[in-house]
């Protein structure tokens, strides 16, 4: 995306900061790209970039803080997420196709710019709590309702521990 590309070309040894932010457009322009991509709806988020340009190399020093639209694991329902985090992506340069190394993107030697676009979907998308459930009392009833149906009247946001570890838990209490 153009309005996430940034431009090193022109700039000299040091450090430079840029700022970004992530709003409707941008979470749209992800969407039909697959699974993963149809988990935000909407958000804002706020990026905060240092770049550390060096003769051979960019190190992107991310700082990000914003709130995402997500459905609720529970009703459905959608509901906004704070998310935050701060990253250090190391830019190397390389004519080769190369992959595997975490935190490290490869920069065709003859390219001027970079497209954090993805980089800061994928940050995004790593700062998600693995369940996303509105707070006790906040979900849709009609949809409690119909889960209560189809789930032999109980319907619980809470992972309920699997009854084999209660007994295993009671082979370790005999020990003590």
């Amino acid at each position: 995306m153009k309005d996430f590309e940034l431009k090193f070309s022109g700039l000299t040894v040091g450090k430079h900061q840029f700022n970004y932010e992530a709003t409707k457009m941008f979470f749209e322009s992800f969407q039909g790209r697959g699974l993963e991509s149809e988990l935000i709806h909407d958000g804002k988020v706020a990026f905060d970039v240092e770049l550390d340009k060096k003769e051979n190399l960019l190190v992107f020093d991310i700082i990000y803080d914003g709130k995402v639209n997500v459905d609720c694991d529970v009703c459905l329902d959608q509901l906004d997420v704070e998310v935050s985090g701060d990253s250090r992506i190391i830019g190397k340069y390389s004519d080769e196709d190369v992959w595997g190394e975490e935190d490290v993107i490869y920069i065709p030697s003859k390219d001027h710019k970079v497209d954090l676009s993805e980089i800061f979907y994928q940050l995004i998308h790593l700062s998600l709590p693995a369940k996303t459930v509105h707070e006790e009392g906040k979900c849709d009833p009609v949809m409690l309702e119909k889960l209560k149906e189809y789930n032999g009247g109980e319907v619980s946001s809470k992972e309920e521990s699997d009854p084999r570890w209660n007994t295993l838990k009671d082979l370790f209490k005999d020990k003590n």
